[in-house]
């Protein structure tokens, strides 16, 4: 964004740096309405709505920005949505930005697919080292650019810029990187693998939610979740809970359920949509030492292809029973506190 020409078309909700690192180089940016009833898809019609409104205040949107698999929604783009994505993007003359970080770890039902499949001249696809590899806090990312003229100039101009700020990797990620992304069966077994536990977990919450009346997209990669708590509303306000992040508080301080409220990915305040992360729900046993936890989350990994179909017997999770647990307390208790009838004089 600080090389690429124009403001920002962002799908709300979107992960939380994209908007202020599109405000640090200067550019307007341009919330696009999601439909949260289909695992918040965008259309061509939400996209060429927000352009209109857009323009009437002054702001010249040339880049869109999109996530899939998504984080906060675990939720993926179907096919027809992504090719009507790019086609909408090339007639409109807008770059394409996709961040496919979490693209190795779909879940399996719905297929991956890049929108540079469509739109290979003007899609900038993004992706790293952290997330696929299990390589937190190692910051190694990538952009793959259109083997175009305008691509060799923003090349140009992202060297340029990578000059003035951050010059080079560290060596040891580096060395690291060239393991993770040669062809090597054992690594690409181990992502396949990842993607299959993390989806069995995710799953296994989801359905925890929907159980409950919770309404959720169904997580498609990564290991997110995006429950709302509309349905409860008018109890939460008897509680004083009137915000995503008041719910959010609540649930930290009275229940150990630890989320992020929507509005931190560009939803209302008043929404009651939070972000669930299951990445630390996968353990195995009640391991007593770092030692013995590696050893089950390597055991885990190795039986991955083996895991439980839904109505056999679920693999025993102490970390992901006890948050299926205290959600379910959390719905009960809401369920029965309910609003206070008025007294009639």
């Amino acid at each position: 964004m600080q090389v690429l020409q124009g403001d920002l078309l962002l799908p709300v909700p979107s992960w939380v740096s994209y908007a202020p690192q599109a405000r640090l180089a200067g550019r307007q940016v341009i919330g696009v309405e999601t439909d949260p009833g289909d695992h918040h898809r965008i259309t061509p019609l939400a996209l060429s709505q927000a352009v209109v409104q857009a323009r009437r205040y002054g702001a010249d949107p040339r880049i869109l920005l999109v996530n899939t698999p998504s984080n906060p929604t675990g939720g993926m783009f179907e096919r027809a949505d992504v090719e009507a994505i790019a086609l909408w993007a090339r007639e409109a003359g807008v770059t394409l930005i996709s961040d496919e970080i979490y693209a190795e770890l779909a879940h399996g039902w719905r297929e991956h697919v890049s929108p540079a499949r469509f739109y290979p001249e003007g899609c900038i696809v993004t992706g790293g080292l952290s997330k696929a590899f299990s390589a937190g806090g190692w910051r190694l990312g990538y952009a793959a650019l259109p083997a175009t003229a305008a691509g060799t100039q923003v090349m140009v101009a992202l060297r340029s810029l990578a000059s003035e700020i951050w010059s080079s990797t560290t060596t040891p990620v580096q060395e690291a990187a060239l393991v993770a992304f040669a062809p090597n069966e054992s690594i690409e077994q181990y992502v396949r693998h990842s993607a299959t536990v993390h989806g069995y977990v995710a799953g296994r919450l989801y359905d925890t939610l929907v159980s409950l009346g919770v309404p959720c997209p169904r997580p498609a990669g990564g290991f997110y979740l995006y429950p709302d708590f509309a349905p409860w509303r008018s109890t939460l306000l008897e509680l004083g809970i009137k915000t995503g992040a008041d719910l959010a508080h609540y649930l930290l301080e009275e229940w150990d359920v630890a989320t992020l409220p929507g509005s931190a990915f560009g939803e209302e305040a008043e929404s009651l949509l939070l972000r669930l992360s299951t990445s630390l729900l996968c353990q195995t046993g009640n391991a007593t030492s770092l030692d013995e936890r590696e050893a089950a989350l390597w055991k885990l990994l190795d039986q991955a292809e083996e895991l439980p179909l839904p109505g056999e017997p679920a693999l025993p999770m102490p970390a992901l029973e006890r948050a299926q647990t205290r959600l379910s307390e959390v719905i009960r208790f809401l369920d029965r506190y309910g609003p206070h009838p008025k007294v009639q004089v």
